[in-house]
């Protein structure tokens, strides 16, 4: 729901209204200062599902390669079945997997259609993938904005690889292969994601917001 009303309960009823006509789903992010929004969202249906945390550092292009240089690459095609793959078999922590009302396998598909829409150009402006030998081992899907801000959009390594290096080098290889023209470097993590927290503030990143994230599961009326 889009509009330039104040989101009152009223007006956000209006919208479920229709969310529960066709029996559809809806999402709202909020700061996480904003508990007075909470609180009216779960009073209307909402549910807490994960707390999002925004992670920024300034775009370093330069610097020591550290050996992540054999070991990451730019997505070829050839790489599509073995990327969506390894998405689909390998989230977690998403807020699709936080959801207790959405099913395992509906949300490992949701990743697995994230990023094979990179592979037929629908999302994404770079895919690096890690790699051992030429198999890929996880992968790192990014987007540029105008205002100069390099975002890690979708990011993951197979269970057989992790505790290697491999996320680390996938960020820091994004961030040398793709930041050219970027001043920062943006990545949303959930806030349980606590290994992935640490590894982010290793390599510099610093929190800069959080949202807690609520999901409104309409149900169609039996008439509908």
């Amino acid at each position: 729901m889009i509009t330039d009303e104040p989101l009152t309960s009223e007006v956000i009823e209006g919208g479920l209204a229709e969310v529960r006509a066709v029996g559809g789903f809806c999402s709202a992010k909020v700061p996480a200062s904003d508990v007075t929004m909470v609180s009216m969202l779960e009073d209307l249906g909402f549910r807490l599902v994960t707390t999002a945390t925004t992670f920024e550092k300034a775009i370093e292009s330069q610097g020591e390669d550290d050996g992540w240089r054999a070991r990451v690459r730019h997505a070829a095609p050839a790489d599509r079945d073995e990327v969506v793959k390894i998405a689909h078999e390998n989230f977690e922590y998403s807020r699709f997997h936080a959801d207790p009302m959405i099913e395992q396998e509906v949300a490992d598909a949701t990743r697995a259609a994230w990023v094979e829409n990179f592979f037929v150009g629908q999302r994404g402006d770079a895919l690096i993938v890690g790699v051992d030998g030429e198999r890929p081992t996880g992968f790192n899907l990014l987007l540029k904005d105008a205002s100069g801000t390099l975002f890690i959009d979708l990011i993951v390594v197979g269970s057989a690889y992790r505790g290697r290096g491999f996320a680390k080098d996938m960020i820091r290889g994004a961030e040398v292969m793709c930041g050219g023209g970027c001043a920062r470097y943006r990545v949303v993590t959930q806030a349980a994601n606590v290994a992935s927290i640490r590894l982010y503030e290793k390599l510099g990143f610093r929190l800069i917001s959080a949202k807690y994230v609520l999901h409104y599961h309409g149900k169609r009326s039996p008439d509908g």
